[in-house]
């Protein structure tokens, strides 16, 4: 088997681009075959053959292995990742909202109803001038939720997106501006992978599904360390259900602080 890396940037700079391999062997007898030739690889920037790949995934969605896709979406989220240019210091955002890391806990202030430590306002488009500022979302319990994740040719690369509690629908994905009339008739609802992390990639999109039964406070951020310090991050509050299993538990009594 041969491999190599994805990045989507323009340029190569630091980028690895040789390719890795490995040979598996069997034990017992038998005769070995001759050393395979590996295949040529697309380019490391190659976002069409990279996407071709990660298009052909899919779930097993057989009677073992079920899954349940939502189909009737109830929140629509846009949410545009970028890597603002023309400031002194490095910055990041999602929706142009620039994450500021509170002081205290964002879990520890909704738990115990602390005010002032965030805002519940994040857009659900992007705003039209960069904002730095500690900003939620928040959903009901059991709300099915559909994001449609953008980049722009400024990010200069794909962004690697991990949302913590969940794992989610890939519908779709493309290069381009997501057009909202035929963008989603492309979408898989049958067979979509089932993920908690997805490569958006640069000049493109990517939309994932997901049903938000699982209550608490949830981190989402690009797993670049530098962009994730920069602010690419938000966070997803997801209320209370009215079942006992529906609703955040309390912290362990011997829980230190912060």
């Amino acid at each position: 088997m041969a491999a190599r890396v994805y990045t989507g940037v323009s340029a190569a700079g630091n980028t690895d681009n040789t390719t890795t391999t490995a040979i598996i062997k069997y034990s017992g007898k038998y005769t070995p075959s001759s050393s395979p030739i590996f295949p040529s690889l697309p380019d490391y920037n190659d976002t069409t053959s990279f996407l071709n790949f990660t298009n052909s995934f899919r779930s097993l969605a057989d009677k073992k292995h079920p899954i349940h896709v939502p189909k009737v979406v109830n929140v629509s989220l846009d949410y545009l990742f970028l890597v603002n240019l023309g400031f002194s210091t490095r910055v990041s955002s999602v929706n142009n909202v620039s994450f500021v890391n509170p002081a205290i806990d964002i879990l520890q202030a909704y738990y115990y109803g602390i005010n002032g430590v965030y805002e519940t306002s994040f857009p659900n488009t992007t705003l039209q001038i960069l904002t730095h500022e500690t900003q939620v979302k928040v959903l009901d319990y059991n709300s099915i939720v559909e994001i449609v994740f953008r980049t722009t040719d400024l990010a200069g690369s794909s962004h690697p997106i991990h949302l913590h509690g969940y794992s989610f629908y890939v519908v779709g994905s493309g290069t381009g501006t997501f057009d909202n009339e035929t963008d989603p008739s492309t979408y898989n609802l049958v067979d979509p992978p089932f993920q908690n992390t997805i490569a958006v990639p640069v000049q493109g999109w990517t939309t994932i599904r997901f049903k938000a039964n699982n209550p608490g406070v949830w981190f989402m951020h690009c797993h670049f360390d530098r962009h994730m310090v920069w602010g690419m991050d938000t966070v997803f509050i997801v209320k209370n259900g009215n079942s006992t299993t529906g609703k955040l538990s309390p912290p362990p009594p011997d829980m230190p602080p912060c």
